[in-house]
């Protein structure tokens, strides 16, 4: 009988040991998945991040061609009038210059993927 009893009294201790260490298990599995879950939320901010950084790259982008059209018609009368068209060239120059960066800022930006 005592031999019964420190035998269940085994049994039954491994046992209790056993779903003490699955309750950490799952304790960390829903640790993990709460991290998931934050972590998506996350990327889809950035998403919407992302978005309107291009909205306003385009927009600046769209604003700088309207300014190159304005700078060759001052081209055009600066040089019917005789006047140094130097000042517009570096104008027209950088703006060139800034559009390409805004190109190249718009292309990064389409190449994440979230």
């Amino acid at each position: 009988m005592r031999e019964e009893k420190s035998v269940y009294k085994a049994l039954f201790s491994e046992q209790e040991v056993e779903l003490e260490s699955r309750k950490v298990e799952l304790g960390i599995i829903d640790d993990i998945n709460a991290s998931i879950r934050e972590n998506i939320s996350r990327s889809s901010n950035a998403g919407g991040f992302i978005l309107k950084a291009k909205q306003v790259l385009i927009k600046a982008e769209s604003n700088i061609q309207k300014e190159l059209k304005e700078i060759a018609k001052a081209k055009k009368m600066a040089k019917e009038l005789g006047v140094d068209i130097k000042p517009l060239n570096n104008l027209e120059d950088k703006a060139n210059d800034f559009i390409s960066r805004i190109s190249k800022g718009i292309k990064s930006l389409n190449d994440v993927e979230i």
